[in-house]
């Protein structure tokens, strides 16, 4: 539960809907990121929370009475969200930022980053490489686009459409000159025709991030950040605000551009929760090769224990467990063929020198924005 309460605020009901006799929720909005309402009419009491509750929920109960409790399941508590978000999003003036939310998103989902040395394409900083189309711009000559993601059949013979040989690798000439995003470029217009889910979940993004979903934060920052800015009608121009977008959002941008880079391989990935991660990864006959730290910023920067493993067979492993665990706290366990991790770590040089913690990085980053898409799915 959310400790915010709606004292002191110059507060607005955005939506209100009565699941039942017992139960309303309403949904409002003071200064900052909206928040939940659960109202119990048979006690005459509410509690407060953001829409992420249900990220974590599994069901809701409700005193009626000193011994009677009335259940509420998860489908119930997805459908009364659904109804709830519906009616908050049909205003007209947050549909408009929800819009001008999408636009901020597909931008950056392909915005380049931009190299004007070969040795930057071989050897690529790590604040370069967010990035699904890392572009080699030299002060003299045509910028080349490096199509960094795994592609179907289908991907790779549009990309062959535009692909021509150059220097330091075949890629997808600008002939005039680098914008700020290539999302209006004719190679991505046919790549979103050819694999519409891929590229269609930036409504349901906008509409979670604006509404009190997960942001990745941790503290709802990116989306305070997101209140702030889009109603200002040049959010997309002003590269003060578009900084501190980006800065805010570099956490929930992580995920996303991995989840969008990755897409096509993710379903080969096998998520196993486990108590013992070594153990299982020893019964299912994995030997460690490597091993590296990750830190989750969006749990109060938690520290975490990354293990990759390989077996005789061809097939890989990650390992992932916390470095403090909380009593009977479960790891994850992410196996796949080795075909598969090879072409997320081609996917992840964009073009340079392979970098497999990187490639284990977005990997999980991949799998998290994956699973809490469709966590909130049935909520739109």
């Amino acid at each position: 539960m959310d400790g915010e309460t709606l004292a002191n605020q110059d507060f607005r009901i955005l939506a209100q809907v009565d699941v039942d006799d017992v139960l309303t929720l309403s949904l409002g909005r003071g200064t900052g990121v909206p928040l939940l309402s659960m109202i119990n009419n048979a006690q005459g009491k509410r509690k407060n929370m953001h829409l992420s509750w249900i990220e974590t929920g599994d069901h809701l109960s409700m005193k009626v009475k000193k011994e009677d409790n009335r259940e509420y399941s998860l489908e119930t508590m997805q459908k009364a969200f659904k109804a709830l978000i519906a009616k908050a999003t049909a205003d007209l003036e947050i549909k408009s930022l929800v819009f001008r939310c999408v636009q901020i998103l597909m931008d950056t989902a392909h915005r380049p980053s931009v190299a004007r040395s070969e040795s930057d394409c071989a050897l690529i900083q790590e604040n370069r490489r967010n990035t699904l189309w890392y572009t080699y711009a030299p002060y003299k000559g045509t910028a080349l686009v490096h199509p960094s993601l795994c592609t179907t059949s289908e991907e790779r013979k549009v990309l062959e459409r535009y692909l021509e040989d150059g220097t330091p690798w075949r890629g997808i000439p600008l002939l005039e000159g680098v914008p700020a995003t290539l999302r209006n470029m004719a190679f991505c217009k046919e790549l979103t025709a050819v694999d519409p889910k891929r590229w269609g979940d930036f409504l349901i993004l906008s509409q979670a991030l604006l509404m009190g979903f997960r942001d990745w934060t941790g503290d709802f920052l990116f989306s305070k950040i997101l209140w702030k800015i889009l109603p200002n009608k040049d959010f997309r121009t002003d590269d003060e605000s578009l900084n501190e977008i980006l800065v805010s959002g570099r956490e929930f941008f992580l995920r996303l551009v991995a989840y969008l880079r990755l897409y096509p391989v993710l379903n080969k990935i096998a998520v196993e929760l486990v108590i013992d991660e070594k153990e299982s990864a020893d019964e299912a006959g994995f030997k460690r090769r490597d091993k590296f730290e990750m830190i989750l910023k969006y749990q109060t920067s938690r520290k975490y224990i990354l293990t990759r493993y390989i077996s005789d067979a061809p097939q890989i492993a990650l390992g992932m467990s916390p470095e403090r665990s909380a009593p009977g706290e479960k790891g994850r366990l992410f196996m796949m063929p080795s075909a598969i991790w090879d072409e997320i770590v081609e996917a992840c040089s964009l073009g340079g020198e392979k970098d497999p913690q990187f490639a284990a990085y977005s990997a999980i980053w991949a799998i998290e924005m994956g699973q809490w898409i469709e966590r909130l799915r049935p909520c739109f």
